[in-house]
């Protein structure tokens, strides 16, 4: 059998060569007795100590998913879809996107997502249509054979709830955690996935627990920070450079992330936790971008 880091990396070429020409919800076209049936995989005892993990942290998880969120800002295909709503234009349309959010999270957290009458199970289903109606925008007029919204985008856009968390564990107040309540938050993510429409061959959390700590580094140190090294060193006078750009909206909208969800909680602040997140995330680079 080939070393981990070898077969994360063979399977991370593989999503990115095909997860790019699948709609962001690949079973658009499936009815209600299919969302509301699980899959074979699920198992209903890890989703609800996952749901008993999330009681207990409820801050813990919301603050490593939102240093998950400000970084993935910083990388170009993630932050176009999210501009193109309109809903992050301000700190007040931050405020309520990322509160509705975390109410949501909350919500699946509670409730048991293949229930027809339950919040989760209606919310996941808005989750879906709210994406296919981005898709159908940023694909309208679409000269290329690129599909915007994609099984790609949806597979980066877990890492956000999980990576950093399986990365920073004991930075981030998850090392009290035994490895079978790991597992049971990435089974738990792995069905979230499931429900919005990822298919499981690009689901993040698909695969051993070992097999997902390594993709989720592997993303990291491959995609992720060498953006942000690439971004920083853009010159600063240059008015034409779109990296600069994009450079100033993710950080525009980093720091009015913090400053929306600082009313609800005044640990909540962009400088206070960039401090210390530079301490271990961006340790490697001097001058990081955000």
């Amino acid at each position: 059998m080939l070393p981990i880091q070898e077969r994360i990396k063979r399977r991370r070429s593989f999503i990115f060569a095909n997860a790019n020409h699948y709609e962001c919800d690949i079973y658009q076209d499936k009815d209600e007795l299919y969302w509301s049936t699980p899959p074979d995989w699920f198992e209903p005892g890890n989703f609800q100590q996952a749901q008993k993990l999330f009681r207990t942290f409820k801050s813990t998880f919301i603050l490593s998913y939102i240093y998950g969120l400000s970084l993935s800002f910083f990388y170009p295909d993630d932050l176009i879809p999210l501009i193109s709503t309109g809903k992050s234009k301000s700190v007040a349309h931050l405020f309520q996107r990322y509160l509705k959010t975390i109410d949501y999270i909350s919500i699946w957290f509670e409730l048991n997502p293949f229930d027809k009458q339950s919040k989760a199970y209606r919310t996941l289903s808005t989750i879906r249509q709210m994406h296919s109606k981005v898709s159908q925008k940023l694909n309208k007029n679409q000269t290329s054979r690129l599909i915007w919204m994609n099984q790609y985008r949806m597979y980066h856009g877990q890492f956000p709830f999980v990576g950093l968390f399986v990365i920073y564990p004991e930075q981030l107040g998850f090392n009290i955690l035994t490895p079978e309540e790991i597992h049971c938050i990435f089974h738990f993510w792995r069905t979230i996935g499931y429900c919005i429409g990822i298919d499981d061959q690009f689901n993040l959390c698909s695969g051993t627990d070992q097999e997902i700590i390594e993709i989720c580094q592997q993303i990291f140190q491959q995609e992720l920070l060498p953006t942000l090294t690439t971004l920083r060193q853009q010159p600063t006078n240059d008015d034409d450079n779109p990296n600069l750009s994009i450079t100033n909206t993710a950080r525009l909208m980093s720091k009015g992330l913090f400053q929306a969800l600082g009313i609800l909680e005044p640990f909540i602040n962009y400088n206070i936790m960039m401090r210390y997140a530079c301490k271990f995330v961006w340790k490697k680079i001097p001058t990081p971008a955000i």
